[in-house]
């Protein structure tokens, strides 16, 4: 009720009330349903949405941009150390890392309107896959 106080603070509370019983009656069966961890993954309702986000994680973890990220310095370090020429050093390379994990995470929220969730999911996931092949090969 305070929320819909906040919301429509120059109307009456016969108002509120009105406003209150129209949400609840949309929600089902007029009451909220508690979620517990096995009907979170089994009920058919959240079963779809629950693998899925577990899925997203446990990809994102195995995609192997958490290794980029903690020994960025070191491999960077590692490659100029072994004579390859590097436009900037160690250092500047693992601050570009950073940063530009930064700016994607960042314009993502402001390019989901436009690309769906869906197709940013999928198309950055590809990308990933992409520059982290080449991260491999240039390593090697």
């Amino acid at each position: 009720m305070s929320l819909i106080t906040k919301i429509y603070p120059n109307e009456l509370y016969e108002a509120h009330d009105a406003v209150y019983l129209d949400l609840k009656s949309k929600t089902k069966g007029g009451s909220e349903k508690k979620v517990g961890l096995v009907s979170g993954l089994f009920d058919r309702d959240f079963r779809k949405a629950s693998w899925v986000c577990i899925f997203l994680a446990i990809s994102n973890q195995m995609s192997g941009i958490n290794i980029i990220n903690i020994y960025a310095y070191t491999i960077f370090k590692t490659i100029s150390d072994s004579g390859a020429e590097m436009p900037l050093s160690a250092k500047s390379m693992t601050y570009f890392i950073g940063a530009s994990g930064f700016v994607g995470a960042y314009l993502g929220n402001f390019t989901v309107k436009q690309f769906s969730r869906r197709g940013l999911l999928i198309n950055s996931h590809l990308m990933m896959a992409v520059c982290l092949g080449l991260v491999g090969f240039m390593v090697n």
